[in-house]
């Protein structure tokens, strides 16, 4: 989160119909931040980042996608994040829901990221689901700070000083 570009996440242009902020733009600027962490940290493993990661059900149903999973393929455990932003009780309820079915589709543990600027659901996590993580990241753009709020831990970040947040300024 430190180094995610925050302020193409809140830009006017990148914003729903609604002015919230867009969850594409979120999930662009999360990918790219997580390539370059895994390369950076895991230089000789294989993961890969799939954006959009779709699998047949047991219908043969490929509507459904995963926002994005880390798979190496066969040995490593995967990993999916499921985002949401500005997510209201209920929106935050359905990304659970579709966390805990992306996790037994996908073979993997899952992070449900609500970003938000506003502190309202941080002390709510929706239904308690095995192998399902939420996370609730709220920024403050004016004081540079992001706090990462678990069920059983906070923990404020600074979202100043990343080199490229003023690339396209």
């Amino acid at each position: 989160m430190q180094n995610m570009a925050i302020q193409h996440v809140f830009a006017d242009q990148a914003a729903n119909s609604n002015g919230q902020p867009s969850e594409y733009t979120f999930q662009m600027e999360f990918v790219v931040i997580i390539c370059r962490l895994l390369a950076v940290a895991y230089p000789r493993l294989f993961y890969r980042v799939i954006s959009e990661a779709k699998e047949r059900d047991e219908c043969g149903n490929r509507r459904q996608h995963l926002d994005i999973l880390l798979r190496d393929g066969s040995s490593l455990p995967r990993y999916g994040f499921e985002l949401v932003v500005e997510a209201t009780h209920s929106v935050f309820d359905e990304h659970c829901r579709r966390a805990d079915y992306y996790r037994k589709l996908h073979d993997c543990s899952m992070l449900v990221v609500n970003l938000c600027a506003q502190n309202i659901l941080s002390g709510y996590f929706g239904p308690t689901l095995p192998g399902v993580t939420p996370v609730h990241v709220i920024y403050d753009v004016q004081k540079g700070l992001a706090e990462l709020v678990f069920r059983d831990s906070r923990k404020s970040v600074s979202i100043e000083g990343s080199a490229w947040q003023v690339m396209f300024s």
